[in-house]
């Protein structure tokens, strides 16, 4: 059976990863329901624009640091603790580094409107707890303890859930969500130090100066990485808010949330798994394309037939979860599919840079990228409206992936494609896209929820069909030690 033998690749870590990534997005999904659901969408649209200005402060004040531990941490120049150490002291000063900028900044550019003092306070709060979390996940995750981390993301992300069921469904505010979610945020701290020292010990801990140095001379570039990700991914729910208000803010984040919990989640899971084994099979001088062309491979497994699934029943899903306002968004989804496809695909091409150690290189793509979309919005928006937004993102990804592929050649990297199985794939969901095709055409269902699940039984097993036709084997999917080496 194809599915058994697909189940072996997952036999390790990925298992604990897919875990952790499949149950994730379902509590992110249901407190974007209830906040929906509890909330005006005005209210919704600003609490939208504080998660992205948390994402900003994030991005300078902890993910460069984060990237710096999976980066060195297997590397044998220094202990675990020296490494660990470092990084803790280095993501500390940086967080309040950017606490201290972000006070500044909202004096004279609103980061968080219509946000109260007390509400800004919980907010920067939460924010540096999370930071730490962060870290220690990513530390989890350069062990490759995916149990660990599997634990302690599901855990804080279940708290954040039961804090919006007992605090903004109840009351119907989100006055003090921060705060309690501050309070879950520092339980799942103490738990992941505890697993993290079960490997470090923390009462060893050092500082290694000249190791600092190269921490911010590798991580702070990335930081114009993370600035043009988060321009290309997310600067369009502020464009959205200045020219069209609000309520269009959360329209069009409730049709971006669709995706990064079905599509997005395929992506990350699978890139979290060969993270690793592509940064050791770097260093170990062993074969980096062969890895990178599985990764792919294993992607377009059970991303393309994720892309044609969530277009036929993506308008079943907004009837069930959302109310009547929120019903439009559909609109947006084929859009936002195409973005975050060739997002997860740069994901791994852009892994040259990394590897390289050219992370200024890789900043410049990004930052240009991400101009690119700040103009497409401005010019894209007033025309079209909240499509123009979501149509501006998907050329800004399509231009950076053939930067990314342009410049992967020029390096002299040849990253592999696996064409073959591609058409193979792409046949499927064709049989696939028609059997729902026909299915919605013929025959009339008037639960939307009967026919969201009908649709994703048909669509599931047409793909799986016509994939074992093709001859689709485990060895297609499994990293054969050998054939790296």
């Amino acid at each position: 059976m194809m599915i058994k033998r697909i189940q072996d690749f997952f036999r390790r870590g990925a298992v604990a990863y897919l875990v952790a990534q499949l149950l994730s997005p379902v509590f992110s999904f249901l407190i974007v329901v209830l906040l929906t659901r509890s909330l005006s969408t005005e209210v919704y649209g600003e609490y939208v624009i504080y998660i992205t200005s948390i994402n900003f402060l994030t991005l300078f004040g902890s993910s460069w640091v984060g990237t710096s531990i999976l980066r060195f941490y297997s590397s044998q120049e220094r202990s675990k603790e020296s490494t660990y150490g470092s990084l803790i002291l280095t993501q500390i000063f940086a967080s309040l580094i950017v606490i201290l900028s972000a006070i500044f900044i909202n004096f004279f550019f609103p980061l968080f409107p219509g946000a109260t003092s007390w509400m800004i306070v919980q907010i920067l709060v939460f924010y540096l707890l999370n930071s730490l979390v962060d870290l220690n996940l990513c530390t989890l995750r350069a062990d490759e303890n995916a149990t660990g981390y599997a634990l302690v993301f599901v855990l804080n992300n279940l708290m954040k859930l039961g804090v919006v069921l007992c605090s903004v469904f109840l009351t119907k505010d989100i006055s003090y969500l921060f705060s309690l979610w501050a309070c879950s945020t520092l339980l799942s701290f103490l738990f992941v130090i505890f697993l993290v020292s079960k490997s470090i010990k923390i009462s060893s801990l050092s500082i290694d100066k000249s190791f600092i140095k190269e921490v911010l001379h590798f991580g702070l570039p990335t930081i114009m990485t993370g600035v043009g990700g988060l321009i290309l991914i997310q600067s369009d729910r502020y464009m959205i808010n200045i020219l069209l208000g609000p309520e269009s803010v959360s329209f069009y984040n409730v049709s971006n949330l669709i995706i990064a919990n079905s599509l997005g989640v395929i992506g990350t899971t699978l890139i979290m798994t060969y993270y690793s084994k592509i940064v050791d099979s770097w260093e170990l001088k062993q074969d980096t394309s062969y890895v990178i062309d599985k990764g792919v491979q294993t992607y377009l497994l059970f991303a393309l037939p994720a892309i044609v699934g969530i277009f036929f029943v993506s308008k079943d899903v907004f009837a069930t979860f959302f109310d009547e306002r929120y019903q439009a968004a559909n609109e947006y989804v084929p859009y936002l599919l195409i973005t975050a496809f060739i997002s997860a695909l740069l994901q791994y091409y852009q892994k040259s840079f990394l590897l390289l150690k050219r992370m200024k290189l890789q900043a410049s793509l990004y930052t240009v990228a991400g101009a690119l979309n700040i103009v497409l919005n401005l010019v894209l928006i007033p025309k079209l409206q909240v499509t123009g937004a979501a149509l501006a993102t998907c050329i800004s990804f399509a231009f950076l992936l053939i930067l990314v592929l342009g410049l992967n050649f020029k390096l002299n990297i040849r990253w592999g494609f696996p064409i073959l199985f591609a058409v193979k794939s792409m046949i499927s969901c064709l049989v696939m896209g028609a059997s729902l095709f026909l299915f919605q055409r013929f025959v009339s269902i008037n639960s939307p929820v009967l026919s969201l699940i009908l649709s994703i039984g048909i669509g599931a097993a047409a793909y799986y069909i016509v994939m074992t036709l093709f001859g689709v084997r485990s060895s297609e999917f499994i990293l054969k030690k050998k054939v790296m080496e």
